[in-house]
């Protein structure tokens, strides 16, 4: 752990005294190598977004300086770029996730507890039409009162990870 009297960085985090007051920033290790996921790679886009927005929302919210805040997330969307991600798409996620306050991102929230039976399947691009499919025969299921309280919302999509060859 590398520290001094004003400042110390903490796994992914540099806490510095500046006006008598704490303040907070991304620390990068200098030998640090980004390694996100490739583009191209075999996983969902909805997964691929997800990390963009993962990333430039843990950002906004650990950066309590908006100039430093952008000077990372700059150096973020590189990293992206350089792994393939389209730059429209990347600017996209990043300007959504620094849409909401820091102080919201900063605030406890309740998970609601969730109830649905899970669909569990491996992973196929082919496969992108099974949540609409599950989502419209709901009402099929619905028609008979024991399957409706048995299954009252649809299921919870979830993939498994294809067998490596």
């Amino acid at each position: 752990m590398n520290y001094t009297s004003t400042h110390i960085h903490f796994l992914d985090t540099t806490i510095h005294i500046r006006e008598n007051t704490f303040q907070a920033t991304i620390y990068r290790n200098p030998t640090d190598k980004p390694s996100y996921l490739m583009y191209d790679s075999f996983h969902p886009d909805h997964t691929k977004h997800s990390i963009i927005y993962s990333q430039a929302l843990r950002y906004n919210r650990t950066c309590s300086d908006t100039a430093e805040r952008n000077h990372h997330l700059k150096t973020l969307k590189a990293d992206f770029i350089n792994r393939g991600y389209n730059p429209m798409i990347v600017e996209q996620y990043i300007i959504a996730a620094t849409r909401i306050p820091r102080t919201h991102l900063l605030q406890y929230k309740q998970k609601p507890e969730i109830n649905r039976v899970p669909l569990v399947v491996t992973y196929n691009p082919q496969l992108r039409t099974l949540r609409k499919i599950a989502r419209d025969l709901q009402g099929t299921l619905h028609k008979d009162e024991r399957l409706k309280s048995i299954v009252p919302d649809p299921p919870l999509l979830a993939f498994r990870q294809p067998p490596y060859l």
